[in-house]
This record gives C-alpha cells, sequence and structure tokens, in this order.
C-alpha cells in the first residue's frame, strides 16, 4: 500500500454484490498483529456504496444514487483480526431500497471465516431543524509538529536506553507507509512518562493525497482515484463525495481509543501496554466534509473497565462544524504500574 489515501482504498468488482481487496493494497502497521481495523472498516463502506441504485441502472445512475442517499450511520463489529497476505472478501447484502432509506449488510471473509461486519444506512436528503455543539478552540494545524517530527525529537534524546530506542523506532516505521497526516494538539505522549492525562485527546488529522500540496482543493482527483481497481470516477470530487465518508472510516480509528490510555499514564509504546485493538465501531455522518482538507479529532473515554473501554469521538471541519460522530468499545490489556513488562514487547 502507498503513503495516499487513494491507494488504500481499492477494491476490485467480482460481481453487483461482491468486491475483492487484494492483499497488495492492505496496510498493517509495523508491531501490529493484523490489518489495520479502520481500513478494513473503510473497505467495507466502499463495498456497500457500490450496490446503490437499481440492479438495472446504469453507471451514472449508481454515481447518482450515491450522491443522493448519503450514508448516515454505520455500525461495525471486529470478529478477528485480519491478515495482510490474503484477499479479503466483501459481500453486500441489500436488506432494504426505501424511499428515505436505504439499508446495506456488508460482510468481510478471509480464508472462509468472516473477520469484520456491518451494517449501514443511507437518507434521502432532508431540511430540518439544525444544530450542533461548537468546536473546541485549539492552535491551527500549521502551528503544531507532525507525528514524525515528535518521534525525531524523541529519538534524539541521549537519556534513552536502548529498549527505549527501539520502541521508538517501531513507532516510526508505524508511520510508513502512512495515508494520514496527523497533529496531536497537546503533543504526543512521552511513552517512558507515565503521568496520568486527562481522558480525552484533541488532534488534527487529514489524508494524504499522492504527489501534491493538501492545499490545493481536490477538483481534479477523480482521474487519480480511477485508477485504483474498483472505485468510479467521481471518488474524491468535491467535499460531499462518498469517499470522504470512506476516508473518515479509515482515519477515525487512528487515535480513537488513545483517551482511554492516558488516565493511566499508558500510550502506544508503552511496555506495559499488552494489547489494544478495537471491538466495535459506529459512525454517524452528519454533513459533508472534505477529508482531504485539515479536521479537528476530539476523542475523550468516559469509562474503562473489565478490559474494555468506551470512546467517543467528534470530528470537526475547519470551519468549527461537526461533520461527524463516532463511538467504539476496545479491548485494553495491560500491566499495572510498577510490573515487570518493560522488556515484553
Amino acid at each position: 500500500m502507498g503513503a495516499d489515501i487513494t491507494a488504500a482504498l481499492r477494491l476490485e468488482r467480482l460481481d453487483r454484490y461482491s468486491y475483492l481487496a487484494r492483499p497488495d493494497a492492505l496496510w498493517r502497521p509495523a508491531g501490529s498483529r493484523a490489518v489495520y481495523g479502520g481500513q478494513v472498516f473503510g473497505l467495507a463502506m466502499l463495498a456497500a456504496h457500490q450496490t446503490l441504485g437499481g440492479t438495472s441502472a446504469t453507471e451514472s445512475e449508481r454515481l447518482l444514487a450515491r450522491e443522493e442517499l448519503p450514508l448516515h450511520s454505520a455500525h461495525a463489529m471486529f470478529l478477528l483480526p485480519g491478515r495482510a497476505d490474503m484477499p479479503i472478501l466483501y459481500s453486500v447484502d441489500p436488506i432494504r431500497n426505501g424511499k428515505s432509506f436505504t439499508t446495506r449488510s456488508v460482510k468481510a471473509v478471509q480464508d472462509g471465516q468472516c473477520i469484520f461486519t456491518a451494517t449501514m444506512s443511507f437518507h434521502r436528503r432532508e431540511t430540518s431543524v439544525s444544530h450542533s455543539v461548537p468546536m473546541p478552540d485549539v492552535p491551527p494545524p500549521d502551528a503544531l509538529p507532525s507525528t514524525e517530527q515528535h518521534l525525531e525529537t524523541l529519538l534524539a534524546d541521549g537519556a534513552l536506553s536502548e529498549s527505549q530506542r527501539r520502541l521508538v523506532d517501531l513507532a516510526m516505521r508505524m508511520q510508513q507507509p502512512m495515508p494520514l497526516d496527523v497533529r496531536i494538539v497537546d503533543g504526543l505522549p512521552n511513552p517512558f512518562d507515565e503521568t496520568p492525562r486527562e481522558a480525552r485527546q484533541l488532534a488534527w488529522i487529514r489524508a494524504k493525497l499522492p504527489d501534491r500540496e493538501q492545499t490545493v482543493q481536490v477538483e481534479s482527483c477523480g482521474a487519480l482515484a480511477s485508477a485504483a481497481v474498483g472505485a468510479p470516477a467521481d471518488d474524491l470530487a468535491g467535499p460531499g463525495s462518498y469517499m470522504h465518508r470512506c476516508i473518515a472510516a479509515f482515519a477515525s480509528d487512528w487515535t480513537l481509543c488513545l483517551a482511554s490510555l492516558r488516565p493511566h499514564g499508558l500510550s502506544m509504546l508503552s511496555p506495559r501496554l499488552r494489547m489494544l485493538t478495537s471491538i466495535d465501531h459506529s459512525m454517524w455522518y452528519h454533513r459533508p466534509f472534505d477529508a482531504t482538507q485539515w479536521m479537528l479529532y476530539e476523542t475523550d473515554s468516559p469509562v474503562a473497565t473489565g478490559g474494555r473501554s468506551l470512546n467517543h469521538g467528534r470530528l470537526f471541519d475547519a470551519q468549527g462544524n461537526l461533520c461527524v460522530s463516532v463511538s467504539q468499545e476496545a479491548l485494553v490489556r495491560a500491566d499495572p504500574p510498577g510490573s515487570e513488562a518493560a522488556d515484553r514487547r
């Protein structure tokens, strides 16, 4: 998989309701046991969108259906870890085609086993009441260092032990290839500082595009995306494009459950952390947005107990509009403070 979002969200169409993700397009971050869950979710959304429109509809009619019936909610369960060395088969069940609402069920299968399921609902646009909570007041993304810059600063610390340097080096490799640009507002936590922090995190996030400046509005990206197998020509043509919802699914899983680690002095690189993985993941889409432009991702964790944490997220566009709400339960396995786990990872 390349370090841009168009390479991360590609499917091969087998028939009207079956789609295949080839291994060369799957991403297993360094140090991870499985294919990145956000990619599994985003590809399932991509498959579901391809089935909108009647069975006899032309391609242009299907494109129109994807715009007239925007996805408004998606509810997923991660059942088994996905392998990056074998394809994932996505099967879509067209449960309902209604006047106002359309429903799809998606199943992801690897080697004959179901690894993921999701139910997705599409709602024809309506005009009614409107309100939303305000976006938090934070510094702009250009004033903040990137994740890579944070890690380079940490790696330059001469006081790090050899095992600590190996962990930071692992984090650097997790960023390659990384189709997301992430700027943590209060800085990337030092994995070797176990000071408890608030169970809340703010981060600017945007999808990376191939070989072009992110500040340019995406008007002709359809030509780029159309080279990806199974991706229609309108993929990123404007903020209202359905592909931005698929990108948000990909992005939302990256930092969502990290807020639940902060009160316990943990981070993704903490030696005490043995496992952190998504159990389920739900998303609600409120209004159009452009996922290739900066969006503020506010996440918090109201509770963690019994080996599970509950995590909520809100994605705001740069104008302060709440565009997406997210909830996820995650499996968290960690050793208590002071345990002899420093070399476990």
